[in-house]
């Protein structure tokens, strides 16, 4: 989203060249002039400013070219349908460990996606992880055993996720701002590769044993 922030940059340091040619012309007693250029420069670096929210916003999630890796998957059983997942993510330092109960994992992910002149800039589907939960294979457990939720994002202040949603025309160049989740059994020692394609997620064994687990799923 680099020509976001470009577009920020750029709005950001003509609000400041407004402002100060404003408040210049305030001390040299020329107000109207002052005023005005004072007072557009600060729209302008409002604009600038939430401009600059989006493209932050954006950064955090993946460009999408194809399908592709965005996580792995361990697991190691510690009790009677409980487990330790590591989740590891590419370009993040450390892995996360969750604790995961139940009989099977989900992982959750949000996609956005853009058309029109959008496309013809070269801008990419983008895909964020939300969540990872545990899941029961019976409905009633399901209702009634503990669960296991947990956020792979931290809240923003703005949730622009949903102002797209609820207000599409705010910026007509998206084409789709959709949810995904896939989901797989836990087992002792299971790792799973999970990729993301334009129509959504997809979770595949990452070895011969995994494999072998899923054949009695």
């Amino acid at each position: 989203m680099d020509w976001v922030s470009y577009a920020a940059a750029g709005v950001g340091l003509v609000a400041l060249m407004l402002l100060v040619s404003g408040i210049s012309r305030c001390r040299q007693r020329r107000l109207v002039s002052g005023l005005a250029r004072s007072g557009l420069g600060a729209l302008l670096l409002v604009a600038a400013f939430g401009t600059g929210s989006v493209a932050v916003h954006l950064y955090t999630y993946q460009r999408l070219t194809g399908e592709q890796p965005i996580a792995d998957i361990a697991f190691q059983q510690i009790g009677p349908r409980e487990y330790t997942a590591v989740l590891s993510t590419p370009g993040a330092n450390e892995p996360m460990q969750f604790l995961i109960q139940g009989d099977e994992w989900q992982l959750d992910a949000r996609f956005l996606k853009w058309e029109g002149p959008a496309v013809l800039a070269g801008m990419d589907s983008l895909v964020r992880l939300e969540r990872i939960a545990g899941r029961y294979s019976d409905i009633d457990e399901e209702r009634g055993e503990r669960r296991s939720v947990y956020p792979l994002q931290n809240r923003p202040t703005v949730d622009f996720w949903q102002l797209f949603y609820n207000h599409p025309r705010w910026i007509p160049w998206i084409d789709a701002v959709y949810g995904s989740a896939t989901y797989m059994p836990m087992g002792d020692g299971a790792r799973f590769i999970i990729t993301a394609t334009q129509s959504g997620l997809v979770a595949r064994p990452y070895d011969q044993a995994t494999e072998r687990m899923l054949r009695d799923w």
